[in-house]
């Protein structure tokens, strides 16, 4: 049997990591990449806590660009895996218009 373990996000730290690297380009566009679920830190508090500083978010499925929009967040998403399937072209239509 395992031990337990536990993660403890920092978002402070995050959007400070996120400052560090803008001040490197700061006339450039910056696009999140939290696929993954953020890379195991939690998509939604990524994006919540970056929202306000990134130009965009980049995510590999559409679900995950979906639990952004869920949460509320507006950023423009970036679909980098695109469908693999002709149903889920739908998805984005159906969450927007009702």
């Amino acid at each position: 049997m395992g031990r337990p373990t536990a993660v403890f996000v920092d978002r402070d730290a995050i959007k400070s990591n996120f400052d560090i690297a803008k001040s490197f380009s700061p006339n450039s566009k910056f696009v999140s990449v939290i696929k993954a679920n953020a890379y195991g830190h939690g998509l939604k508090e990524v994006a919540q806590t970056l929202s306000k500083c990134t130009d965009a978010f980049g995510v590999a499925c559409i679900e995950e660009a979906l639990l952004i929009r869920e949460a509320g967040i507006k950023n423009p998403v970036l679909l980098m895996e695109g469908f693999f399937q002709s149903k889920k072209l739908k998805l984005p239509q159906k969450r927007t218009s009702g």
